[in-house]
């Protein structure tokens, strides 16, 4: 059970999955992944390659903001990022949920979070979206029903497996690059 004032306390418990809770916010957690990335990024030697998935990749959108000014900031061939199914982030075919709703720089206070600054990453950055997830593609009309339903339905169906896509398979007319 949530300890009174802990994040999401007010619903529910049947609601919630069983087990304990980290009781901590998701603006919380990202803050802790981004340092942990900044940590291992700074340890390591080589390529490297920054993959986040769903609430993974605020920290990879949040450590691209960091490293934009940042003097020590690895050479640009030695670190990628690919983001999947970012619930912030934009792409060549549309918004999130929550980049349709919130500006860059605004609070969500609902989950403790605030939406990254956009930024000119000087890193190549894969942006993995799958078609119909509502969460990192939402649709532009939610007062269609038919739309706001399919949304759910896909944000269920395919917002995590599109982690396991294999590049090679995706249509070349779905596949979009901005240099």
């Amino acid at each position: 059970d949530y300890p009174a004032g802990a994040p999401f306390s007010w619903m529910p418990q049947g609601l919630l999955p069983p087990g304990p809770r980290d009781n901590v916010t998701i603006g919380e957690a990202a803050t802790s992944a981004t340092n942990n990335l900044g940590r291992a990024l700074g340890n390591g030697s080589g390529t490297q390659a920054a993959v986040g998935l769903s609430q993974g990749t605020l920290a990879l959108d949040q450590m691209q903001v960091r490293l934009a000014n940042d003097p020590n900031a690895p050479s640009r061939d030695k670190l990628t990022f690919t983001t999947i199914g970012d619930p912030t982030g934009t792409s060549a075919f549309g918004k999130s949920i929550l980049a349709s709703i919130f500006q860059p720089g605004e609070y969500i206070p609902l989950i403790d979070y605030t939406m990254p600054k956009k930024v000119e990453s000087q890193y190549n950055t894969n942006r993995v979206v799958a078609a119909y997830d509502g969460l990192a593609d939402a649709p532009d009309r939610w007062e269609n029903p038919f739309a706001a339903a399919n949304a759910i339905a896909g944000s269920t169906i395919v917002h995590t497996p599109a982690a396991f896509t294999s590049p090679d398979i995706v249509p070349p007319q779905n596949i979009k690059t901005e240099v």
